[in-house]
């Protein structure tokens, strides 16, 4: 197992340098998919990772997972609440159709 997460780590670093970046930010959904994707640019990246919890009228036990990884992982992150901006693109949408 630690040599597949090796290589996802070395992938992650190689990635990013190959995109002029020098950290990696993500969404945090607090779902088991972008755990794993924080826990890995966190090893790559232990300085310069961030998330972004986005809620879009999400339940609250999702804001609360994604802040429990962040702390245990101490990783660096950040609320954009989006249901305002996703209802107004919504309602854009169905006028146009």
């Amino acid at each position: 197992m630690k040599s597949i997460i090796d290589s996802m780590v070395q992938w992650l670093k190689r990635k990013t340098g190959e995109a002029g970046c020098s950290g990696l930010v993500l969404g945090l959904s607090g779902g088991v998919d972008s755990s794993v994707c924080a826990c890995l640019a966190k090893l790559a990246f232990p300085e310069s990772s961030r998330g972004l919890i986005m809620p879009i009228e999400s339940l609250p036990e999702d804001r609360d997972d994604a802040l429990l990884l962040a702390d245990t992982i101490h990783l660096d992150s950040m609320e954009l609440n989006l249901t305002d901006t996703f209802s107004g693109f919504a309602g854009t949408l169905s006028v146009a159709g």
